[in-house]
Parts: structure tokens; sequence; C-alpha cells
């Protein structure tokens, strides 16, 4: 192992940390060739949650920039956009796993979709950049193989380790992307070499965890309201299905009071069922085919949305007392 001294931590002290002997001659010649040539540089580090890839990203990014603190870390596409753009050329800029959904694909998800054109846009602003993700294969092949320079795959030995790492240059990575894609094996390709890394000391620990902590927070309760909204939008399909089949209103009125289109509503009938469009049969020559909400009776639509139960009453000959049935005794446990 190597000691390395890089800038100041967050304590205004000089930062000191370990590197990897062999992991710090090439990252010295990365940082050269991005430092003193017209020359951007993508990493991947990629290893499931827990086993220290921001640990890992954070003293690489250290090394490559000495002014690199905790605002120099992402977790949502706007912020990685925003830093890119306005920190100083030859920065270093970590985009955290946080960023995007687990329950689907990196490549597919809008928000790493921006990412990627966005690396494109930026080659001329020489930046150090380290994406962290749980998994390398969930990526398009545009960062995977052509885009990024490294992968640094993150792990342990065994369940409960951490600390461990593999490097795999350009050609190593994309031969393990071809051949390892459909078993997402990190075992089709052997890596460049593999080593051991140490604690990170540029950054606050505890004000990380609070930043990743908020965002993931506010990411669970934009993902609570995505779910609200098909609910509401169910309902609202429902509304209007009912209001067209008791012919409460015709279907342009429908289409212009909900601002719903013709489309819309075509799909409503299409999975609650067809029904006979109004028609002002009582009064041929009226031309009063479209009426408003004001000609609705509210009392009947207010039984079709939201009916009302009413109670079944039973009546007996004998004193024609009215007995409502749910206080008659139950058949069942005889």
């Amino acid at each position: 192992m190597v000691t390395v001294t890089s800038g100041l931590n967050w304590k205004g002290e000089p930062c000191e940390f370990y590197m990897n002997t062999l992991l710090h001659p090439e990252m010295q010649k990365i940082k050269e060739v991005v430092t003193k040539k017209d020359f951007d540089y993508v990493a991947i580090v990629a290893g499931l949650p827990g086993m220290g890839k921001s640990n890992f990203a954070i003293n690489q990014a250290k090394f490559c920039d000495e002014n690199f603190t905790v605002d120099n870390i992402c977790f949502t596409s706007e912020e990685f956009i925003e830093k890119t753009l306005t920190l100083p050329p030859r920065s270093a800029v970590i985009l955290d796993e946080s960023f995007s959904s687990m329950n689907s694909k990196i490549a597919m998800s809008k928000d790493f979709l921006r990412i990627i054109n966005h690396l494109q846009l930026i080659r001329q602003r020489n930046l150090f950049i380290f994406l962290c993700l749980p998994n390398f294969f969930d990526l398009g092949k545009s960062v995977a193989i052509y885009r990024s320079m490294t992968l640094f795959v993150v792990y342990g030995a065994e369940f409960g380790q951490r600390g461990e790492f593999a490097c795999y240059n350009r050609d190593k990575k994309r031969n393990l992307f071809v051949k390892g894609i459909k078993f997402m094996s990190y075992h089709a390709e052997s890596p460049n070499f593999r080593g051991k890394f140490y604690p990170q000391k540029a950054i606050d620990e505890n004000e990380y965890n609070k930043r990743k902590f908020a965002h993931l927070r506010e990411n669970d309760n934009q993902l609570k309201e995505k779910n609200v909204v098909p609910r509401t939008r169910e309902r609202l399909n429902k509304a209007i299905w009912l209001i067209l089949k008791h012919k409460l209103m015709t279907m342009g009125k429908v289409a212009d009071y909900f601002e719903v289109s013709s489309k819309t509503i075509t799909r409503i009938k299409e999975k609650y069922g067809e029904f006979e469009e109004m028609r002002d049969l009582d009064n041929p020559t009226s031309t009063n085919l479209n009426p408003s909400m004001d000609d609705v009776d509210l009392d009947k639509l207010e039984l079709v949305v939201m009916p009302k139960h009413k109670e079944e009453v039973v009546k007996y000959p004998e004193d024609e007392e009215e007995i409502p049935t749910s206080k008659l005794k139950s058949l069942d446990g005889f």
C-alpha cells in the first residue's frame, strides 16, 4: 500500500489516505493525462450494496482532485448535470447509486438517459467522473463499453467482509460486458489486477450519510405519489364510464368537462364495457345534445358514481311489522 496526501479533509487538515500499490501508478497516469491534455475520465464503480463503492470512489476522486468535497457527490440527474457544468475544469464528480430506482434496469430509466446524453456534452470540461451502481451489466453498451475507461468491481471475500476490488481496463471491460451479460457473471473475464482498498478520510461520513438518507426519503415520497396517481385515475375512469353508461352526459361533453380525449374514452369503453351513446330521444328537435353539468341530475349522478346501500325490508303479514333483514337470524350456523 502507498500513503497519499491530497489537499485537505473536511477538518481542514492535510488529507492522508492509503492506496493500493498496483492502483496508485495507474491513477497517477490517468491524472496526468486529464490535467495536461484535452481528455476526461469516466470510471464505473460496481458492487453489491454495502460493499464500499462510495468509499472506494471517494478515495480515487480525492486523489484526482485535491479540492474534492462532499458537495461533489450527486444523487440525482439534476445535481449531476448542474455540478458537471458549474465546477471548475479537472474537478472530480461522483454520481451515487441511489440516483436511480432499484426496481428497473438503469439503462432504461429516464434519469440515466439524461445522464448518457449529458456525458457526450461535457467531454471538453476535462472532468474525473465516477459512476457508482450495483450492477455493471444493467448499463447500456454506450456507457459500459465506449464512454467509460475503467471498471472497478468492489466485493468481499465472504459474507460480512468488504474492502477488495478488481480492476478492468477498457479492453477487459468490453470483453466482460460481451461475454458476461447473459448470466451477469464477473467471472466471464479475468481482471487486470485485484487488490484491497482502505477507508476514505476525505469527507465527513456523517454528513454524507445525512445527505444520502435525505435523498432516499425524498425518493420514497415521490414513489408514493406515483402510486397514488394511478389509483386516482382509475377512479376517474370508472366515474366517466358510469356517467356515459347511465346517459347522464354525452361523450363530447364528458371529454370537454373532464379534459380527456376521444381515444381515452375509447380505452375506457374497451376496459369496462360498451354502452349506448346518449341521445335526446324525448325531444328530437332539441339542439341541446351536449348538456352542461347544470343539466345533470346531481342526485342521480351521486347514486351512480357512489351507490348507497339500501337495506331490504321483510314484511310479515301477521302484524305488518317491518323488520330489517340485518336483524334476522342467520341459518348458516344450524
